[in-house]
């Protein structure tokens, strides 16, 4: 994916990630953090993907998703960053 690309699909999932979070529709919220992570690393911005990568952890946690939450820690050992607190 072409960097123009990728930066306009981020930008789309924070505003995405706003119009979620306004609506309070959290699932949605956290999907898209997750996706958001996934461009992040693409980017090799690791730290905003472990801090979006966390963020959806937590949630999924909190909505007892576990396959999500599974998800997550997938993407976070394949971006090679800990979502356990330092």
């Amino acid at each position: 994916m072409a960097r123009g690309e990728r930066d306009q699909g981020e930008a789309r999932l924070r505003c995405a990630i706003q119009i979620f979070a306004s609506l309070d529709a959290r699932c949605q919220v956290a999907r898209s953090r997750l996706a958001r992570a996934e461009v992040l690393a693409g980017r090799n911005a690791r730290d905003e993907a472990r801090a979006e990568l966390r963020g959806a952890r937590d949630a999924f946690r909190e909505m007892h998703a576990a396959r999500l939450v599974e998800r997550a820690s997938r993407c976070a050992g394949t971006v090679g960053v800990s979502l356990e607190a330092p």
